[in-house]
């Protein structure tokens, strides 16, 4: 799975951290479609437990 070729999340307005198997996601999507987007993708990743989204949306 390679989220920078996932669409229709705008990647380069995202950022992602991981720290024991916690991610948190913040930036701007177009959608909160796209946020969730982000969010289900980052959460199929190998060792992501949980996902903490930040994401906002216009």
């Amino acid at each position: 799975m390679n989220l920078l070729n996932s669409n229709p999340a705008p990647v380069t307005d995202l950022s992602i951290t991981v720290k024991n198997g916690i991610a948190t996601l913040f930036g701007t999507t177009n959608s909160a479609t796209e946020a969730a987007l982000a969010e289900n993708l980052v959460a199929q990743m190998n060792g992501v437990k949980q996902v903490i989204n930040l994401i906002t949306h216009n």
